[in-house]
């Protein structure tokens, strides 16, 4: 087995060891257990392209036969985003029970950074690392580590929704349409000019009845659209005065103008998929839970308003 072999295994292991293994000493409540998957998220949908963007800069470069789209061995990808989502925010809960929230926060930024210090110079031959290569960790530690401890802070203690709400749309979104896509595809297609640009402009129209869903739900409701971080009160107003089901009507549509953005069959699959999903086993799952939540209140609501064409005029309920 070589060192780069070696490197990789431990690379991804070794973080899902020592989460683990901190989870069973201090097991998570339902709260912590929603923050943490919050926070991975996020790093899994934001690591890989701030890491394109460091490598682009020349700050490092990976060298590996398992590499994905993104640059980056998808081992060390997985497992610098267990230890950046998972481990880092565990560390950070264990110093909030001593310090104050920034204290904490500080700490955990300066172990990640001074870990990193150490170990990424010794990753040779998988990693070269070039002169500069801490401002590209600083990029890093800003876009990745730190929105995700802050978003596992706000999660846990169940503070600003509209916050939580749209980060876990960015991370959504930003892995469904951008990560996924990309890492599943190696030949980029290029149209004329004028056709990219209609696309992306389409597209970002297509994700704002998306971003108004999670808007209302965190003004009115105060959670996200999230079931395991539902709101506090169904909501009915806004964008779901006209349509029960607008975050997915906007991602499936933005799913399918990226498959023709990217020519991307896979993608355009995966978007037929979501809705068969939603139209059998998440609408018989979604009834069977708002019902019992909400009763006769989500009934009516159901009953009057469409769930995947928008009625132009509206209804009282």
């Amino acid at each position: 087995m070589t060192r780069a072999q070696i490197i990789e295994i431990g690379g991804l292991y070794l973080p899902i060891f020592f989460s683990a293994l901190l989870i069973w000493w201090r097991p998570l409540d339902v709260r912590k257990r929603v923050a943490v998957v919050f926070s991975i998220m996020w790093n899994l949908s934001l690591l890989p392209i701030v890491d394109v963007f460091c490598q682009r800069c020349e700050f490092w470069e990976f060298h590996s036969s398992h590499i994905i789209a993104w640059k980056m061995p998808l081992s060390l990808y997985l497992g610098w985003s267990v230890i950046w989502g998972v481990l880092m925010p565990l560390i950070f809960d264990f110093f909030c029970v001593r310090l104050p929230v920034y204290a904490a926060i500080t700490l955990v930024l300066l172990i990640a950074f001074f870990a990193d210090l150490l170990i990424m110079p010794q990753l040779g031959p998988l990693l070269d690392v070039n002169s500069g290569w801490l401002l590209g960790e600083g990029v890093l530690l800003g876009i990745c580590l730190l929105p995700g401890l802050i978003l596992y802070q706000i999660t846990r203690c169940k503070k600003y929704p509209l916050m939580r709400g749209l980060m876990i749309a960015i991370s959504f979104v930003t892995m469904i349409l951008i990560v996924l896509p990309f890492s599943t595809q190696s030949i980029v297609i290029v149209h004329p000019q004028w056709m990219t640009i209609g696309l992306v402009c389409s597209i970002a129209l297509a994700l704002v009845p998306a971003f108004c869903a999670v808007w209302v739900f965190a003004k009115r409701g105060g959670g996200t659209p999230l079931p395991f971080d539902p709101p506090e009160q169904l909501v009915t107003s806004g964008i779901y005065r006209w349509l029960v089901n607008p975050m997915q009507v906007s991602m499936i549509v933005a799913m399918l103008l990226c498959s023709w953005l990217y020519m991307h069959v896979g993608l355009a699959i995966a978007s037929v998929s979501v809705w068969l999903y939603s139209m059998s086993l998440a609408r018989w799952s979604e009834s069977v839970d708002l019902t019992a939540r909400y009763g006769e209140q989500w009934v009516a609501y159901r009953k009057n308003t469409p769930a995947w064409w928008p009625r132009l005029r509206r209804r009282k309920l």
